[in-house]
């Protein structure tokens, strides 16, 4: 009779197992938070419903964020966070050429030894509200899968987005588990091979199902990709855009400090109003206002100091630390008194050694187009000239001024002045923006999304403008070149006179309005 049993117990055995499918090993470092599984309750597919639905490979209507379409490697590093001094994982470059239609994209190549963030987008400003589908296109392989952000309009939590296994294009809806750390957040899960066999592939991302708003506020995260630890990728990503949608300006509509602003009656200091007379400000805002300025500065600058002496004799007027006989070195780290980052140093002390200070072209010469040794006055204009610690300046270099926070130095991309000079910086940019035109864009020397009212304009400097207030040694050196002196240029620059003329150009974030 037990033998009987026996038998019969072994044959259940062999006749359910018979009947289980192959069973599938997964790895639970693929899932984010894996206690949160529920095996009696599987996350639902997270593609389309109909997933026979076909999808034509190219790309979609809108970007997602300045640089999606990844041609120009700045700005899209300029909508990116910067993470400790890090915007990118170093395994993501520019693809060059082997992007969608050979133009350029994104590529993955590496082995992430954690599950990274490869890159994050934040404080988008031109955004697309009520899209359904956003999109991207994807060619090669990876031993493990992607995960896809789109962030809520907090800015802060999101929706995951799966890609699983994927050799053709396919549709994807939000993962619905909730994360343990996150509970605001769904979980990611990099669980999946993906082998589009050399062929491009779309990746379609519902925005409907289960989603009750993305990220249009224009600050905070918007988008981002993560990728699974210890798996090889070998991936291009290219063309991240919105299916459909409406173009529109973050936040609401007529949101305040978005577009060009009327000043109505300015109160312009008695010593300035001479040299403003020529300007109605009252009824002249946006470029119009750009150009009666530039036409201003530029008919009054009548002196051109040379790369001489001069130089250094107007610079140890102008940027004389108070009741002492030293010099502000821009980019210096305040209290530091010796060293690279000192905050400033004895005016004679200058030359071309270490330990002495030089003179700094905020408006990195060879950042002109062309570069600016072919004009002497702009090589020489004193409005963009700094005294500078000969290394420091060195290790700036012809890097372009990017975001960042805190103290000076180079950050992911670029370069940052530090939160001491960045309304500095920012305003000598828009000063040699509006004497040397097209040689000194905006563009060209600094890295972020542009400007709605004039591309050539970046808006991360209206924001250095309007966070960092004029100085009095800003308003020293424009008392003196602005007036009849030895080695003055006879011009002033405007934005440091009411950095709320770059508000009344180009809008953006209010700045502070000194004619009150």
């Amino acid at each position: 009779m037990k033998k009987i049993s026996i038998f019969l117990v072994l044959g259940m055995a062999l006749a359910i197992f018979s009947c289980t499918k192959d069973p599938i090993v997964t790895d639970p470092t693929d899932i984010e938070n894996p206690e949160t599984t529920n095996p009696e309750k599987p996350n639902p597919d997270p593609t389309d419903p109909d997933p026979n639905t076909p999808i034509e490979v190219k790309p979609g209507k809108t970007v997602v964020f300045p640089g999606a379409d990844f041609e120009v490697w700045d700005t899209f590093l300029g909508t990116l966070q910067d993470y400790q001094g890090t915007k990118i994982k170093p395994y993501a470059t520019q693809a060059i050429g082997t992007g969608w239609d050979n133009k350029n994209g994104l590529s993955l190549k590496g082995t992430p030894s954690a599950n990274d963030y490869v890159f994050t987008v934040e404080n988008v400003k031109k955004v697309v509200k009520n899209a359904t589908k956003l999109s991207l296109l994807v060619k090669g392989t990876s031993a493990k899968s992607l995960t896809l952000l789109v962030f809520k309009p907090d800015g802060k939590s999101y929706y995951a987005y799966n890609v699983g296994d994927m050799s053709d294009s396919k549709n994807i809806t939000a993962d619905t588990k909730p994360q343990t750390s996150d509970p605001n957040s769904t979980t990611p899960s990099y669980t999946g091979i993906i082998d589009t066999k050399g062929k491009w592939v779309k990746v379609v991302l519902d925005l409907k199902t289960g989603v009750t708003g993305y990220n249009t506020t224009g600050t905070g995260k918007t988008f981002a990709i993560k990728v699974g630890k210890d798996a090889a990728y070998d991936l291009v990503i290219d063309e991240i855009r919105y299916e459909d949608g409406t173009e529109s300006d973050a936040g609401g509509d007529g949101e305040p400090g978005t577009d060009p602003v009327d000043p109505g009656d300015y109160k312009i200091p008695a010593d300035q109003k001479a040299y403003y007379s020529s300007i109605n400000f009252k009824d002249t805002k946006g470029m119009a206002l750009y150009s009666a300025l530039a036409d201003l500065v530029k008919k009054t600058h009548h002196q051109t100091l040379g790369y001489t002496n001069k130089l250094w004799e107007a610079m140890s007027i102008t940027d004389l630390v108070p009741n002492t006989n030293e010099v502000y070195l821009i980019y210096g780290h305040p209290g530091v008194k010796n060293g690279v980052q000192a905050f400033s140093r004895n005016k004679a002390n200058h030359g071309g050694n270490k330990g002495q200070w030089n003179r700094e072209h905020t408006y990195a010469r060879a950042l002109g187009t062309p570069n600016l040794k072919g004009n002497e006055k702009a090589n020489s204009d004193v409005h963009h000239l700094r005294p500078a610690d000969v290394e420091w300046n060195g290790k700036r270099d012809n890097e372009k001024f990017a975001k960042g926070s805190g103290l000076s130095g180079p950050v992911s991309g670029g370069w940052y002045p530090g939160d001491e000079w960045k309304g500095d910086v920012a305003r000598m940019m828009m000063y040699m923006y509006l004497n040397y035109d097209n040689q000194c864009l905006p563009t060209g020397v600094a890295i972020g999304p542009t400007n709605k009212v004039d591309p050539k304009m970046v808006d991360m400097l209206l924001d250095w403008n309007a966070e960092d207030k004029v100085s009095d040694m800003e308003k020293k050196r424009n008392e003196y070149h602005g007036g009849n002196h030895q080695y003055s240029q006879g011009n002033r620059n405007p934005f440091i006179d009411n950095p709320y003329l770059a508000t009344q150009i180009w809008g953006g974030k209010p700045a502070e309005n000194l004619w009150k």
